[in-house]
């Protein structure tokens, strides 16, 4: 008798064990399939942090009810313990299960930063302290830059202007990484497939040479054209004469006019004052630029000036483009 009702005991009590287990584990899959009630549109998960840690952050943030027991939640769901660091968006609709199924995916936000083509040293170093997002590593000196990549010298030019993404959390060192590896990229292609007898003796001359290219026109039509009267003045042994050079040479000062005392100004990038190309490029050149520089199109002009309708008007004569320079002049 004493036998039957302690075993009548012990199934009841297994029978009870096994009711709440199975309660248990039922609120548990009900927590995780319950929505996420965060105020916030992203989340930033950090390096080493732990499952257990991050949902009793989210408790803590009032985002979702005081979870079941870890121990629990992990034997039901251990695809999503391995959660990766990062930084990541919430859905309106999302529930606890697939937040942490992004967070375990590492499906992070993506950022994006642009590098205009012929923008200035300074203008990139500026929108780069202006953006917030990236983590500012870079010295102000600019020519300390050199140290964090593998370029030497000055940082001019050697960015490949285009739209990166990077993650939360990436430096200003990062970005531009990845933008100096996509210029050499470009301009070792373009190098060797340069036009022959083309009067440059190394793919930098063709970089210096393709950032003056940008900076002479918008009109990326016109860019081979202005390519090969560049081309044939160094051929012939002329001075480039081109303003933008001048313009490069007072900058970051600059007030937006060039005079005749600035034509004679002794800098390193005057070319009414230096022979040949400059030292270093004068801008961001693009890759359709580049691509001009090492393939010109040689048309025997030697001159060029403004058309007065953003594009430009080629001469073969100097009294041909005195002619035409005054005609522009006049229409101003």
């Amino acid at each position: 008798m004493r036998l039957r009702t302690l075993a009548a005991w012990v199934g009841l009590a297994l029978l009870s064990l096994s009711t709440w287990a199975f309660i248990e584990v039922e609120k548990a899959k009900a927590w995780l399939d319950a929505p996420v009630r965060a105020d916030v549109s992203r989340l930033s998960v950090e390096r080493g942090a732990a499952f257990s840690g991050v949902l009793r952050q989210w408790q803590s943030e009032g985002w979702v009810e005081p979870a079941p027991d870890m121990r629990l939640l992990r034997r039901l769901a251990p695809e999503l313990t391995a959660i990766r660091a990062g930084t990541y968006r919430v859905e309106a609709n999302d529930t606890v299960r697939s937040l942490l199924a992004r967070i375990v995916d590492g499906d992070t936000l993506v950022e994006f930063f642009t590098l205009v083509p012929g923008q200035h040293i300074w203008q990139l170093q500026a929108q780069l302290k202006s953006d917030t997002r990236l983590v500012q590593t870079l010295p102000d000196n600019l020519d300390e830059w050199h140290l964090s990549f593998d370029f030497d010298g000055w940082p001019e030019g050697q960015f490949l202007p285009d739209t990166y993404g990077f993650s939360p959390g990436d430096s200003d060192v990062d970005v531009l990484s990845r933008a100096h590896e996509a210029l050499s990229a470009v301009l070792e292609t373009q190098w060797l497939s340069r036009a022959d007898g083309l009067p440059l003796k190394s793919a930098d001359e063709a970089l210096v040479l393709a950032s003056i290219i940008e900076k002479e026109s918008a009109q990326g039509a016109e860019w081979r054209q202005i390519a090969g009267v560049f081309t044939l003045r160094i051929k012939k042994g002329m001075r480039l004469q081109t303003d933008p050079t001048v313009i490069y040479g007072l900058l970051p000062d600059f007030d937006g006019d060039i005079r005749r005392k600035d034509l004679r100004a002794k800098t390193p990038w005057n070319t009414y004052t230096i022979d040949g190309l400059p030292p270093t490029p004068i801008a961001m050149p693009s890759q359709d630029a580049i691509r001009a520089a090492v393939d010109p199109l040689e048309t025997g002009h030697l001159y060029f000036v403004a058309d007065g309708s953003g594009g430009h008007s080629f001469s073969k004569t100097l009294r041909e483009h005195n002619a035409k320079v005054d005609r522009y002049i006049r229409n101003r």
